[in-house]
């Protein structure tokens, strides 16, 4: 069952991300600049993270693509959402979900993990030339 679970739960995940690569507007900052994810206060049940962070892109869009990871220690799902606790949907997670972004990501935007109306973690993405040719 886990494993039929996991299989439907990561098809879920990559729909979710197409549905926000076809949605993203394109638009945003393309500063170079690293930022790095917040972790929630100690005792709350996920944190979330982005890999890469910062992201490294050459081409001189200014968006990136990263993976957002919840790792959490408490069982249930839980919510990924852009720019606020209450924005837009990315992906839903188990305790361990994560999802690909599209190459949308801009520098500075936060990732916020939420159970209903609580904020379990967050996490800014960063995108930066730095080490470029």
């Amino acid at each position: 069952m886990t494993g039929n679970f996991q299989k439907y739960t990561g098809l879920a995940l990559v729909g979710a991300s197409l549905l926000m690569s076809a949605c993203a507007d394109g638009g945003g900052s393309t500063q170079n600049g690293s930022a790095g994810s917040t972790a929630p206060a100690t005792g709350t049940p996920g944190v979330l993270v982005a890999e890469p962070n910062p992201i490294q892109v050459c081409d001189g869009s200014g968006l990136g693509v990263t993976t957002i990871r919840r790792k959490g220690s408490a069982p249930g799902a839980a919510e990924i959402r852009l720019g606020s606790s209450t924005g837009k949907l990315f992906a839903a997670v188990g305790p361990e979900g994560s999802a690909v972004t599209g190459k949308w990501v801009t520098n500075g935007m936060p990732f916020f993990l939420v159970r209903g109306a609580e904020t379990l973690g967050t996490v800014t993405v960063g995108v930066t030339r730095d080490g470029c040719p």
